[in-house]
């Protein structure tokens, strides 16, 4: 005795196809502009540096210490001081303490727990 058994799994491979679209725009659009938008709003950056590699599915995000304008200005006195000076800088003397705020941290964090929170199935 044999049986044959005919299922149409047209509706499921639509919903999985469905699900791999919503990562990959999640992925490669979604992630980047919540990265932008928490520099901008939470880090007040006029001008926040996103990447976002569509092939590799990632985004990153370049946190300054400074904004463009101070580093600006900090490297041209540096270099009207090495002008003057005619000789190599002094060493430079590094701060020790975090670029990002424990606080700005949570944050972002929160903000990437609820981007995710709204992938739904």
């Amino acid at each position: 005795m044999s049986f044959n058994v005919t299922v149409d799994t047209s509706k499921v491979e639509k919903r999985l196809a469905d699900m791999v679209e919503k990562l990959k725009k999640l992925g490669t659009e979604e992630i980047g502009i919540e990265l932008t938008n928490w520099q901008s709003a939470d880090m007040h950056r006029k001008k926040p540096r996103t990447r976002v590699w569509a092939r590799g599915k990632r985004a990153s995000t370049v946190i300054r210490p400074h904004s463009i304008a101070e580093m600006k200005r900090s490297h041209q006195s540096q270099m009207r001081a090495r002008r003057r000076r005619r000789g190599p800088l002094p060493a430079k003397h590094w701060s020790t303490r975090p670029i990002l705020r424990d606080e700005l941290y949570q944050r972002l964090a929160e903000r990437m727990r609820a981007l995710l929170a709204t992938i739904r199935w």
